[in-house]
């Protein structure tokens, strides 16, 4: 689970945690990093004040409260974790390898969380996990645990958030989600989930349920259940360079079914326009899009056109700073 360097079995991967010298927390962004670096924002900080994450010698901040481009931006600003990515034409959270002095893999936490735990939100994610396991027929070496649980400063409050690692398992988890004995959140608090996300969004909660996944929002004895998509893949630095054009608008339909539009960001080819500019591919780095991409279909988009270089292939990226931009069902 702890290492100070990259070990030789995979390079950083979407969804692990870095610890930096400081003690400060970095989430993980995407499986792609530039040379030297981590693509990682900071969530947490450690703090003297008393707070509902505690580690074994100290208490931790949350200070990412929303996952918005302008809160990362303001975080990224606070705490000088920025680096110009010139492939993407964007400041990036990132940290340099030399500053790391412990990361955190989700699916090792796991494996030690199978041979003991210490609390109920523990105990939840290894019986969810067994859960996935047996009913979706994903492999449990597959499945890691991410967020506080990972960075061990978790309490009663805390999710369970399960990552799934790789394409075959994160289809058959999809496909077969309902077949796990876990239950909707209460209303209440999904409905305070809905109203929040769909205010960062800038869409309405009506709107918002059209595009989440059936298995958003669960729980399982209480403990709210999150699950993402992680590839395997180790993306190349420098493969996709982007040259971001101007905002546009288009109808588009899209290819259902393939698995990279659940890993981060969500990639999604373009069947057909219907209306707009001609375009070969959709990629959000706004994750809440992720299923909608992957259900494929007729879809109306807004986003940053932008061209591949050296090629020249048109995409639509949303999620942007320059232009958040939307996707949903036409």
């Amino acid at each position: 689970m702890i290492s100070s360097k990259p070990s030789d079995e995979r390079g950083f991967l979407d969804h692990d945690l870095i610890i930096d010298m400081g003690g400060n927390i970095h989430v993980v962004v995407g499986n792609r990093h530039p040379p030297g670096l981590v693509t990682a924002y900071v969530k947490y900080v450690p703090t003297s004040r008393p707070t509902l994450w505690r580690g074994r010698f100290t208490y931790y901040e949350r200070v990412l409260r929303e996952y918005c481009v302008e809160e990362l931006v303001k975080v990224m600003q606070e705490f000088g974790t920025q680096t110009y990515d010139p492939t993407l034409n964007v400041f990036v959270p990132a940290v340099p390898e030399s500053m790391i002095r412990v990361w955190l893999k989700p699916e090792l936490r796991m494996d030690m969380l199978r041979r003991r735990v210490s609390d109920d939100v523990e105990l939840a994610a290894v019986e969810v996990s067994e859960l996935v396991s047996e009913r979706t027929g994903v492999e449990p070496g597959n499945i890691g645990i991410t967020g506080s649980v990972l960075a061990g400063i978790h309490g009663m409050h805390s999710d369970v958030d399960l990552v799934i690692y790789g394409c075959r398992d994160a289809v058959k988890f999809v496909e077969a989600w309902h077949c796990l004995n876990v239950v909707k959140m209460l209303t209440d608090r999904v409905t305070d989930k809905i109203a929040r996300n769909s205010r960062i969004l800038g869409l309405s909660p009506e709107l918002y349920r059209k595009l989440i996944p059936p298995y958003k929002f669960l729980s399982y004895k209480g403990i709210p259940v999150t699950f993402t998509f992680v590839s395997k893949d180790q993306a190349r630095y420098g493969g996709l360079v982007l040259k971001p054009l101007k905002p546009v608008d288009a109808v588009v339909e899209v290819e259902g079914g393939d698995c990279g539009a659940l890993f981060y960001p969500s990639h999604a080819t373009v069947i057909k326009t219907v209306e707009g500019l001609a375009l070969r591919g959709l990629i959000s780095y706004e994750a809440e899009y992720s299923y909608v991409l992957y259900k494929g279909g007729k879809l109306r988009v807004s986003g940053m056109l932008e061209l591949s270089i050296p090629d020249g292939e048109p995409y639509l990226l949303v999620g942007g700073r320059e232009h958040r931009g939307r996707i949903v069902p036409a």
